[in-house]
């Protein structure tokens, strides 16, 4: 841990990291919560052929790791903040877990600064997703476009708030209730596919769209037993 430490802080610090005129590189519109994106000044002057044409907001869409994943299908994307103008539930789940993590590990070497540092902001985390990207009406987390929109698009990677353990007992029951064990949704003989099984773009099964994966079905798991 001691060797890995200095490594994990500085992934992590990443995705707030200053980008010039004051915005954090993956919070475009300043508002705490995160959205995927990319940094054009980091793009390779020698990329494979089937990325030349890639705008930024396909790039994006690339960094999240569920390149057609249909929730971002409706999300716009800012060519001044570079990033997509829709808070990500997956992104703000995992950075939340990664300071959790963060402050168990310094805890472990008796860093006390920092593990105050990261236990507070995991807490900051945990109210901003809970405070904007929970829909009480639907009992369940979403994307949230810049204008305040819900998405209306229901992913595996919307349960990834159980992994860092942000709802409340209640509202987990309610999520696992209404939407995990719904089989017009994620249940069934074969559970948790990527993409809801009411959404449009299941019938697609391909990719991110309708296909079930091994990675999140893992991450769900490991989010029921927090």
């Amino acid at each position: 841990l001691k060797h890995a430490y200095p490594y994990l802080k500085r992934w992590h610090s990443f995705w707030k990291e200053e980008k010039g005129e004051g915005r954090a590189r993956r919070d475009g519109n300043g508002d705490g919560l995160l959205e995927w994106g990319s940094d054009s000044e980091f793009v390779s002057q020698n990329v494979p052929e089937w990325e030349e044409k890639a705008d930024g907001r396909q790039r994006a869409m690339w960094e999240s790791g569920q390149d057609d994943l249909p929730n971002w299908d409706n999300a716009s994307f800012d060519k001044e903040a570079e990033t997509l103008s829709m808070n990500c539930v997956d992104l703000n789940s995992l950075y939340a877990l990664d300071a959790y993590c963060l402050a168990q590990i310094a805890n472990i070497l008796n860093l006390s600064e920092d593990y105050d540092l990261y236990l507070a902001e995991y807490e900051k985390m945990k109210e901003l997703i809970n405070n904007n990207l929970w829909d009480e009406r639907q009992g369940f987390y979403f994307d949230r476009h810049w204008d305040g929109r819900f998405s209306e698009r229901k992913a595996a990677s919307n349960f990834y708030p159980l992994l860092a353990r942000i709802p409340e007992e209640k509202m987990a029951s309610r999520m696992l209730i209404k939407h995990l064990l719904n089989p017009k949704e994620f249940w069934g003989d074969y559970v948790i596919p990527s993409i809801s099984r009411d959404d449009p773009a299941f019938k697609d099964q391909q990719y991110w769209r309708g296909t079930i994966w091994p990675p999140t079905n893992y991450l769900v798991y490991q989010g029921l037993k927090a």
